[in-house]
């Protein structure tokens, strides 16, 4: 039987592009260099399909950019993500990486309000050709793509004009202090509590009135840490080939 071949997506998600393209920058910094070095500095033996998967995945978020026969280097868009001026263009350009791919850029114009359920991803995906073996890898990836941006694009998420406002208060161009006591929160009671920090970041009032709302303060902070934890970690030490048996085929 003929295997059904999946549309063309990355073969990981974004946090896991970056993390690659860290380890390669502290190899080469952005000297180009072979498609074979590159894979071996990746974990690869040498190039063979998983590594050219993985070269693709990475020249389809923007982070690899060829620039010879066979050679490539560090991107520009890569050194906004681990050296940016400030954490604006930090974001800036993890949205520009996040929806590079045709697919990820596809499905959010597709729900640009709020992200799908997992079901309404799942049913558009097969409906678009995917096979049901892959199908729950994608959505893996484009969560976690999604989660690293969520940081500028939770505000599209709010529930009222009041909320929308509140989220973009707490989302200034400047780094966040550490905090160096806990916040003062009230007994659940369905009224505004205030959120202090030791600094002028994040200082508001917030009403939590359901659950709802406490995993969506929640998704912020978790976001916003992954988003500083990618940039502090920089010191740690396009190949995009569509006509490759990618592993996400399908038997």
């Amino acid at each position: 039987m003929a295997r059904q071949r999946s549309p063309n997506y990355p073969a990981f998600s974004l946090p896991t592009a970056i993390d690659r393209i860290k380890v390669i920058h502290g190899a080469e910094g952005r000297n180009p260099a072979s498609r074979e070095a590159i894979a071996k500095h990746i974990g690869f033996g040498g190039l063979n399909g998983a590594s050219a998967t993985a070269l693709s995945a990475l020249a389809k978020y923007g982070l690899l950019e060829a620039v010879g026969d066979g050679e490539a280097r560090v991107s520009d868009l890569s050194l906004k993500i681990l050296f940016p001026h400030d954490l604006a263009e930090k974001q800036d350009a993890l949205t520009e990486a996040a929806f590079r791919p045709a697919l990820f850029a596809k499905l959010r114009d597709k729900w640009p309000d709020r992200p799908p359920s997992d079901e309404s991803l799942r049913s558009y995906l097969v409906r678009e050709g995917f096979a049901q073996g892959v199908v729950s890898d994608v959505i893996q990836y484009y969560r976690e793509t999604s989660e690293i941006v969520t940081p500028r694009e939770i505000v599209h998420d709010s529930s009222s004009d009041h909320e929308h406002k509140e989220a973009k208060s707490t989302m200034p161009n400047t780094p966040i202090m550490e905090v160096t006591q806990p916040a003062p929160i009230m007994p659940p009671s369905g009224k505004p509590f205030t959120i202090g920090f030791d600094g002028t970041i994040l200082t508001g009032t917030i009403a939590i009135k359901s659950v709802r709302d406490i995993d969506r303060l929640m998704k912020v902070l978790k976001a916003q840490k992954a988003a500083f934890e990618a940039m502090e970690d920089h010191d740690d030490g396009p190949f995009d080939n569509d006509d490759e048996d990618q592993s996400n085929d399908n038997q």
